[in-house]
């Protein structure tokens, strides 16, 4: 997924699903050395070269922060919410 940023001529993009090898992402140093990796997923994904990646500034990983609590009442206290 590309959207474009607030600023002009900046995109942000968002790998996700089984196809994507985020190791690889995760084995260079820094995100300016994954440019050509993350250009060839760019074009694998979407069937298009005729777009450049030129600069990566940022990159992360994102995951679901999930947590269950054991149990959910203990005497009279009883956990709501979410």
């Amino acid at each position: 997924m590309c959207r474009s940023s607030n600023e002009l001529d900046f995109f942000q993009m968002l790998f996700t699903g089984t196809q994507v090898d985020f190791d690889k992402f995760k084995s260079a140093p820094g995100a300016a050395d994954n440019k050509a990796e993350i250009q060839a997923y760019f074009n694998r994904i979407t069937g298009r070269t005729d777009i450049e990646v030129v600069e990566v500034t940022w990159q992360s990983e994102w995951r679901a922060n999930l947590r269950m609590a054991s149990t959910f009442r203990k005497g009279r206290v009883f956990i709501v919410g979410g």
